[in-house]
């Protein structure tokens, strides 16, 4: 992987490369925009070309050094993707770069890296939600609840109409045994999207803990069957809950 060292240091270099020398700038993005489609089709060697000339051409992108990033992670080469993000971050502002670093540094266990990051992510836009979720879930594998508990309600509070930050601000309430204000924001995500067989799924175990039998049995009866993507979510809910306190 020495070449794309030797490119990542080299675009560190000329940040001020396009001032020097005349950049066809369209070129570059119709490069990275075919490499983007390649990956998406999942053609990496091809996504992985056109990159690279996007570089040749313009080593000062930041843009292609995130996209090399999410190739490189794509493919589960993790260190060469966080060098490629790094890079980007020192040739941007952009946040999304460090937010989706940190998500990489979730993945390879290294969570108070993590952390420190999207504490910065959420400095820079506290107005986006799915920011302050990221990072309550790190502080969740930290064993950080006053924290998961804080940003899983700003996330509420930001985008109070979306079941997902409903749900797993339920899920953290009955981890920690606080069973009704779980039931509160479970039923919220069942009311918003009342199709997700998962949130019911996981209020009858809730009504289980809370010595609700009949209100469990109920629910238990309303899955008749589980998707992939609800049994997906399900396991994800099970995995953070106490799960010796459920009889199955």
């Amino acid at each position: 992987m020495d070449r794309y060292d030797n490119l990542g240091q080299q675009g560190e270099k000329v940040v001020n490369y396009n001032l020097m020398r005349k950049i066809n700038e369209k070129e570059v993005l119709r490069l990275i925009n075919r490499g983007d489609f390649a990956l998406l089709s999942q053609f990496v060697s091809k996504a992985l070309k056109k990159y690279e000339e996007a570089a040749e051409l313009d080593p000062s992108s930041a843009e292609v050094y995130f996209s090399l990033a999410e190739l490189f992670r794509f493919v589960g080469k993790w260190q060469t993707a966080d060098k490629f993000y790094r890079y980007a971050i020192k040739l941007s502002t952009n946040t999304f770069y460090k937010f989706r670093l940190a998500l990489l540094l979730k993945d390879m266990g290294k969570f108070v890296e993590s952390s420190l990051l999207l504490k910065e992510v959420v400095k820079e836009q506290p107005d986006e939600p799915y920011y302050h979720f990221a990072l309550g879930e790190v502080f969740w594998e930290m064993g950080h609840m006053d924290g998961v508990l804080h940003h899983f309600r700003k996330a509420v509070e930001l985008d109070p109409l979306d079941d997902f930050y409903h749900a797993w601000l339920g899920v953290a309430y009955a981890s920690m045994g606080e069973l009704e204000k779980a039931e509160r924001e479970l039923k919220r995500a069942h009311q918003l999207k009342p199709e997700s067989l998962a949130y019911i799924f996981v209020l009858a175990e809730v009504y289980y803990l809370m010595g609700e039998e009949e209100l469990s049995k109920s629910y238990y009866a309303m899955v008749t069957r589980i998707g992939e993507y609800d049994m997906f979510i399900l396991q994800k809910f099970r995995s953070k809950i106490l799960l010796n306190k459920f009889s199955f």
